[in-house]
C-alpha cells in the first residue's frame, strides 16, 4: 500500500503541481485576512522572499514530503473508511491534521539555522494553529483533486 508521500509526489510534475497548488492557497489564505492580519503575514512572507527570493515556493518543497507523512495516519484511516472524499475527512479530523502540519513546522524551525526565519516564525506561530485549520479545506480538496487524479489514490486496498 502506497503512503501519502508515494502517491502525492511520484513523480516531479506531479510534485510541481502541488506546490503550486499549495503556494496558491497561502497566497489566497494571506489575501482573505483582515488588513492587520494580513499585513503581518504578508510581512513574514515578504521577509523570507528577501532573504532567499523564491522562498515561498522552496519552504513549501522542502516541507511537503514532512507534511504528507505527518498526513499519512489520517490517510491510511481514510483508506480503511467508508469515505470516498479525503477533503471531508480531514475536515472531520481538523484538530489531528492541524497538530501534525503545526509538529512539522515547528520541528524545522526548532532544527532552523536562519535566525532571521526562526524569529518571523517566532512572530507567526501563536496564530499559525488557527491558519492552518482555516487553510485544511483548501488543502483536502487539493489533496483529494491529487488524488483522485492517480488511479491508485483513494482506491482501498486490501
Amino acid at each position: 500500500m502506497k503512503t501519502l508521500a508515494q502517491t502525492l509526489l511520484a513523480d516531479d510534475d506531479r510534485r510541481d503541481a502541488l506546490i503550486a497548488n499549495c503556494v496558491a492557497l497561502i497566497e489566497q489564505q494571506v489575501a482573505a485576512r483582515g488588513p492587520i492580519r494580513r499585513l503581518a503575514l504578508s510581512a513574514g512572507i515578504g521577509l523570507l522572499n528577501a532573504v532567499k527570493p523564491g522562498a515561498l515556493q522552496r519552504a513549501v518543497s522542502a516541507l511537503l514530503p514532512d507534511f504528507a507523512d505527518a498526513l499519512d495516519p489520517l490517510y491510511r484511516q481514510f483508506q480503511q473508511s467508508q469515505s470516498t472524499d479525503f477533503s471531508r475527512f480531514i475536515d472531520e479530523h481538523s484538530a489531528v491534521a492541524t497538530h501534525a502540519l503545526i509538529g512539522v513546522t515547528d520541528r524545522r524551525m526548532q532544527a532552523s539555522g536562519n535566525a532571521a526565519v526562526r524569529a518571523a516564525y517566532a512572530r507567526l506561530r501563536s496564530t499559525a494553529e488557527n491558519e492552518v485549520r482555516a487553510a485544511l479545506p483548501g488543502l483536502g480538496r487539493i489533496l483529494d483533486q491529487r488524488l483522485k487524479s492517480d488511479a491508485l489514490g483513494p482506491r482501498r486496498r486490501g
